[in-house]
């Protein structure tokens, strides 16, 4: 009885498959031209629609971040071109008081520090992972008032007013 069913079903297939080509060769040029002209539009706008639009969506999104990133870079350079890097100053401080001198003054300004490190040259680097970027300016306005050079500053931006900072100082 299975048999029997199977062949059914499959002579039904031929038979629509031969009515298709049938009907196909029934049509004129015209007509088999305008349906292949319509089923390479719509492959065409399916393309368009899956593969070219999210791609230029993607590209949009990342020229303004990076515009957004050259707006920050500039903000940046101008609050910073009113900071004069600190001289030596006459006195000499061991590196504990330096170290005493950026765990409260960050504290104090509300800038939590991740991680800090002394190198053999005397330099501090110091990590903050996320901090307002308008606590970050006013705790280096403070280092520097009390004679502490910047020597080197990386910003990236977490957010919008939030950056994450690498900063290394000398005394």
């Amino acid at each position: 009885m299975r048999m029997m069913t199977r062949l059914m079903d499959r002579l039904k297939f031929q038979s629509l498959k031969n009515k298709g080509a049938e009907q196909w060769s029934r049509l004129s040029a015209r007509e088999k031209l305008f349906l292949v002209s319509l089923i390479l539009f719509l492959v065409g706008v399916l393309i368009y629609k899956l593969i070219v639009l999210p791609g230029l969506k993607s590209f949009e999104s990342s020229l303004g971040e990076l515009q957004s990133n050259r707006k920050l870079n500039a903000y940046v350079r101008n609050k910073l071109e009113g900071f004069v890097a600190a001289g030596p100053s006459g006195r000499e401080q061991s590196s504990a008081s330096i170290q005493d001198l950026l765990i409260k003054s960050a504290k104090s300004e509300g800038v939590d520090i991740e991680r800090y490190e002394l190198s053999p040259s005397g330099v501090f680097s110091v990590n903050i992972p996320r901090v307002d970027f308008y606590k970050l300016i006013r705790w280096i306005d403070y280092l520097e008032k009390s004679g502490v050079q910047v020597n080197t500053l990386a910003l990236s931006r977490v957010e919008l007013g939030v950056v994450s900072c690498s900063l290394n100082v000398k005394h």
